[in-house]
């Protein structure tokens, strides 16, 4: 890969010096003075002048820019470097005008969010050996972007020539935009080129990671995405919002703005945008808090809808509801008691979300569709959060002819996380829950699911799953459980059983004993999984943090398996012969489903590995030894066989049986066959049984029925999936 480095400079050079001779330190280090001085003048005059400026906008761009940038700590105390203009075309497809407003907001980005931004547009043959990602991350290591230590910060680099982008996050940068929030931004930007030209990606890029990050609280990693337009959820580019001519970004070479020109971005008063009217149609529906529309607009008792249902749903107020259950099981799908573990883990999860998760079950859906009746429970009942109205809401119906459910979303951040991969994938989870009528625990699954969702980006990932482990602070726990059974495939007893015998043999040999169960290792291959739960739950003893964990994966529909990891002593007995036997024998017992035995017997070849330095052979392993000793046995016996039977003497073959009849012994005569009557039995054999008449609890049911962003029956926009069961 070549990038220039303050070599001749062209409007394509991406390293364009932002100080009179700042870039050029690596020729200072071996150049005369003199010479370095030379270049020190002439190569900024060189690179605006290949860009199109003149030396007098030269000058008058740095006193721009000395102005703009003013710091109060000295540059050798401040945490990042403004050496290098962090938005840069390689195809010259921007103005000078518009890469110095790109920049000014990506500086912006840096002092107010202590994460850089790097904007990189480049053509398909400039990559080299290098794919996209190799070449971001060796642009933004070349330039020395960055902010503090771990070069915290952002590279977005674009293809024009495909129009593909990626946003990479490093140095901790993940920790505060996960990564399936960028990948949705970059999934989206592209789509401004054809309006905006090249302006448009680099400018909506930085507004998305803007806007989230102003839609965090509370140090929370849960994504404010934005729908199909730059304001993101905010709303926060209105034109004239919060700003003035100074603040508004540069435009286009018309020397419009994206606010001025896109209907979308600019005040929905007088505009005929039918996504702006119709934020400012919920606006003006929204009722004051505290207040709730008159029963008069329900259609009340004895209609054919349920009575919450309004008699003109499109004009219908919207309200907020903090007092309303999130639970309301008309199915009577759950005991008492278990409805009030859901509200209370709902509530829990709403004041620490900001998100509203709401569980509806009825007999009937009165002639809707499962999706409209989902949408229509939470958005005329006083459901989500915030203007957005955040939530989620699973709608169970229990019709014996319309068996399912629905999962209604609402508001950009949940519709923008809950992909149609995401959908199903959580629709598998809860599928064999619904079939085998475990309702409680299903739904409660389904709960921690999206809680997942909205902390990391993915229903399997938890928050110790994105921990960056050279930034981790490591730490003893005596008291943390050394069973976890977080996939509940162990009953009560036999996690105590298992507990038991992992603490004897902890202290016989001074090592932790841990085992842990897993649905799936989510985002992380299962070598990664394993060892970064050992490593942030406080597990290992000693200094060196000795131990040795089983972790079993079990998932419905996916593959079951298991992985060993070894910490401090435990990994000089961990041998890769001893790892590939321990793991061979949970792995033959979790694919029969055999999770305690799995467990109980990766104890017992622990316990003999410890002791004596090597894990025993599974059952399965002596039984593959003996069968292939069989198997040579009569493979050698046969061709043994086949050498005595060579030297043998073969029989000549005789045609017929002549030589041993005796003459005349042999006398053949005609006889006659009479029918005398006809004997018919009839049986009646039934037609098999179809094989898919019969129900089972291992499957998913197939893909799930998703329908992208629409507007609802009372006109809010939601996206969302069911299944029937």
């Amino acid at each position: 890969m070549n990038i220039p480095y303050h070599s001749e400079p062209s409007a394509a050079n991406i390293f364009t010096g932002r100080k009179t001779g700042a870039g050029l330190r690596p020729l200072l280090l071996s150049a005369a003075l003199v010479l370095s001085l030379c270049l020190s003048l002439c190569f900024p005059l060189r690179a605006f002048a290949a860009a199109g400026v003149s030396p007098a906008e030269t000058e008058q761009t740095a006193g721009d820019q000395a102005t703009e940038r003013q710091v109060a700590a000295d540059q050798t105390e401040k945490n990042w470097s403004e050496d290098y203009y962090r938005a840069n075309d390689d195809t010259g497809g921007l103005s000078p005008e518009e890469l110095k407003e790109l920049d000014r907001l990506c500086l912006e980005f840096v002092q107010t969010r202590q994460a850089d931004l790097s904007l990189l547009a480049l053509s398909s043959d400039s990559y080299g050996n290098f794919d996209a990602a190799a070449y971001a991350r060796a642009y933004y290591e070349k330039a020395g972007f960055g902010y503090g230590p771990d070069k915290k910060g952002f590279q977005m680099i674009w293809d024009t020539d495909t129009d593909q982008v990626l946003i990479e996050a490093y140095g901790g940068a993940g920790d505060l935009i996960p990564v399936s929030y960028l990948k949705y931004v970059a999934d989206h930007v592209a789509q401004y080129r054809e309006e905006y030209g090249n302006f448009g990606p680099f400018y909506a890029t930085v507004r998305y990671l803007s806007t989230y990050l102003d839609n965090r609280e509370e140090e929370k990693t849960a994504a404010a995405v934005p729908g199909e337009t730059l304001t993101g959820a905010g709303r926060d580019l209105e034109a004239g919002e919060g700003t003035d001519s100074q603040d508004s970004p540069a435009g286009t070479e018309s020397g419009t703005s994206p606010e001025a020109e896109d209907p979308v971005l600019v005040s929905s008063a007088g505009t005929d945008n039918p996504r702006a009217a119709r934020a400012e149609t919920d606006k003006s529906r929204l009722l004051p808090e505290g207040t709730y529309p008159d029963d008069s607009l329900r259609v009340g008792e004895g209609s054919d809808l349920p009575a919450w249902y309004p008699k003109e749903p499109s004009t219908f107020p919207f309200y907020h509801d903090a007092g309303a259950p999130r639970v309301v099981d008309q199915a009577d799908l759950f005991t008492d008691e278990e409805e009030a573990r859901m509200e209370d883990r709902l509530a829990e999860l709403r004041t620490k979300l900001a998100k509203d998760i709401v569980v509806f079950t009825d007999v009937s859906t009165h002639g809707l569709t499962h999706m409209d009746y989902s949408e229509s429970f939470f958005d005329f009942n006083g459901y989500g959060l915030g203007d957005d109205f955040e939530g989620v809401c699973l709608m169970i119906c229990m019709d014996p002819a319309d068996r399912g459910w629905w999962t209604s979303c609402t508001g950009p951040v949940t519709m923008g996380l809950y992909t149609e991969d995401i959908a199903n994938e959580i629709d598998d989870m809860l599928y064999p829950f619904m079939v085998d009528g475990n309702y409680y625990d299903g739904v409660s699954d389904w709960i921690e699911n999206f809680r997942r969702l909205y902390i990391t980006g993915s229903p399997y990932d938890e928050e110790w799953a994105i921990q960056d482990k050279d930034t981790f602070t490591r730490f003893h726990d005596p008291d943390v459980p050394r069973v976890v059974d977080d996939a509940r495939i162990l009953t009560e007893e036999e996690t105590e059983n298992l507990a038991r015998k992992a603490r004897t043999l902890s202290e016989k040999y001074n090592t932790d004993i841990v085992i842990h169960t897993s649905a799936s290792p989510g985002s992380l291959d299962r070598a990664d999984y394993g060892e970064l739960y050992y490593y942030t739950h406080g597990y290992g003893l000693g200094e060196d943090y000795d131990g040795i964990q089983l972790t079993i994966f079990r998932h419905q529909n996916y593959s079951h398996g298991a992985h060993v990891y070894a910490s401090g002593g435990a990994l000089d007995k961990l041998t890769s012969v001893n790892k590939e036997r321990l793991e061979d024998r949970c792995n033959g017992l979790t694919g029969e489903e055999k999770y305690y035995r799995a467990a109980s017997a990766w104890l017992d070849q622990t316990d003999h590995m410890l002791r004596t330095g090597r894990a025993p052979l599974s059952a399965r392993s002596w039984a593959m030894i003996v069968a292939f000793s069989l198997a040579a046995g009569i493979i050698f016996g046969a061709f043994s066989l086949a050498r005595a039977a060579l030297r043998m003497e073969t029989p000549k073959m005789k045609e017929n049986a002549d030589a041993y009849l005796v003459r005349g012994s042999l006398r053949i005569i005609n006889i006659e066959d009479t029918k005398i009557n006809t004997t018919v039995h009839r049986q009646y054999s039934p037609p098999p049984k179809s094989s898919s008449s019969s129900r089972s609890s291992s499957g998913s049911g197939g893909r799930s029925s998703y329908s992208g962003s629409h507007s609802g029956s009372s006109g809010r926009t939601h996206s969302g999936s069911g299944r029937k069961f």
